[in-house]
């Protein structure tokens, strides 16, 4: 077993009971793939994100907590220059997302009074 489906077993495991929703992002390098199963890097994104999607489920974490995105290559960590960059650019990212807003309530303070 690849080592990377234990840790998504051991993530699917330590958030099934959390509150947390999960949005997951497949990407790629910038080498065009087009082949009989992808038409492009927009589908394979797509792909692997939802195949983490997937295992999550398996494992125990609610289908309406989790989101599969496609990114293509348009967020790379890493150069795409060389083999290595290349290699880190076909990820998954997987983001615990809090449920609390992203804005902040303003809450008016009066001015300090002058000193007399």
């Amino acid at each position: 077993e690849p080592q990377s489906l234990a840790v998504l077993r051991a993530v699917a495991n330590t958030l099934k009971n959390e509150p947390f929703n999960l949005e997951i992002t497949g990407h790629t390098d910038v080498v065009p793939i087009s082949n009989s199963v992808f038409a492009s890097n927009w589908e394979l994104s797509a792909v692997r994100a939802t195949s983490v999607v997937r295992l999550l489920a398996d494992n125990g974490i609610a289908t309406e907590r989790l989101l599969a995105i496609g990114r293509e290559a348009s967020k790379p960590i890493d150069s795409n220059e060389t083999a290595e960059g290349r290699a880190r650019n076909r990820r998954v990212e997987l983001m615990i997302l809090s449920g609390l807003p992203d804005t902040v309530e303003e809450i008016p303070v009066k001015p300090n009074q002058p000193r007399p």
